[in-house]
């Protein structure tokens, strides 16, 4: 049982460079903004191909079917097939997502987070297209498309192990449940 910090990545370094190394910090932190920046890029291209795929009048769930089946980085290199709750925090941060998770005694861990991709440009664009209910199944109406992709990509690794609730507005926080032990009995 464990719990897990979701935390920005420069304010991590500066807790353990501590400031003895304020050159290695701004370097790192340099780099890290250069990062981001192209991440967020990313997204608000990938939004923009979805977006005008369905005001175009492609169906919104056949294409993001489509587009996990082509994907050639499977989750599965990044967490594992039966991940840890560990492979799952490091994926959490490296989209810039901060808050918290932890181990539940159940064998599940919850992770609630302000997710730093789809959350984050929601957040941003808060008048953004969304899914209507029944779209895409599995996935809730209400929500930006990008959240639809997210979470019909987890559901399509995951085989029913991971489950994600993502909030009802763009304020608010994600939650994933990861199934350590297999797949969900629901």
């Amino acid at each position: 049982m464990g719990t897990y910090e979701l935390r920005p990545l420069p304010e991590q370094l500066a807790a353990l460079l501590a400031g003895e190394r304020p050159d290695a910090l701004d370097l790192v932190a340099r780099e890290h903004a250069s990062w981001h920046e192209l991440h967020d890029r990313l997204i608000a291209i990938i939004v923009a191909f979805l977006d005008d795929a369905v005001e175009r009048g492609e169906e919104l769930g056949p294409l993001l079917e489509r587009v996990v089946g082509r994907s050639s980085v499977g989750v599965d290199a990044l967490v594992g097939q039966v991940p840890a709750p560990e492979a799952v925090a490091t994926l959490l941060r490296a989209h810039h997502s901060v808050g918290t998770g932890a181990d539940e005694p159940d064998g599940t861990a919850v992770f609630d987070h302000a997710c730093g991709t789809g959350l984050a440009w929601w957040r941003a664009n808060p008048d953004a297209p969304t899914v209507a209910d029944g779209e895409v199944a599995g996935v809730p109406g209400g929500v930006p498309r990008y959240c639809a992709r997210c979470i019909t990509t987890i559901d399509s690794f995951s085989g029913g192990r991971w489950r994600v609730r993502p909030p009802a507005g763009p304020a608010g926080t994600c939650r994933w449940e990861v199934d350590r032990a297999g797949p969900s009995p629901a």
